[in-house]
């Protein structure tokens, strides 16, 4: 028997019913017949057990630690650095002769 999604067994396809099915925690995911749960990787996070997927950071916040459970753990990228792009594990400094204004940017702005 197959575990379902956000669930494993070490039995494998050995399984024999799904009593032998463990629930994946908070901050990992698993796929249909997993034989163990992965962490969430870095710039995402998952704060429900028995899930398939961990859900990403918006953009201009990241998360540089495997695991996470909570949306709080994206922290806002600091001032002088941005994210354009969600499920970031580290800000962006912005180049030369650009800057962020503030945290939590999504881009930087041409300095004039």
């Amino acid at each position: 028997i197959d575990c379902g999604i956000g669930r494993y067994s070490t039995a494998g396809q050995a399984a024999t019913s799904s009593s032998v099915c463990q629930i994946c925690e908070q901050g990992t995911v698993s796929a249909l017949a997993a034989t163990s749960c992965a962490d969430c990787q870095r710039g995402r996070f998952n704060e429900f057990a028995e899930r398939s997927i961990c859900v990403e950071c918006g953009v201009g916040r990241y998360l540089d630690a495997t695991g996470s459970v909570s949306q709080y753990d994206c922290a806002s990228c600091e001032k002088g650095t941005h994210a354009s792009t969600t499920g970031s594990a580290v800000c962006s400094s912005c180049l030369e002769g650009s800057y962020a204004s503030g945290a939590g940017m999504i881009t930087c702005e041409v300095s004039e």
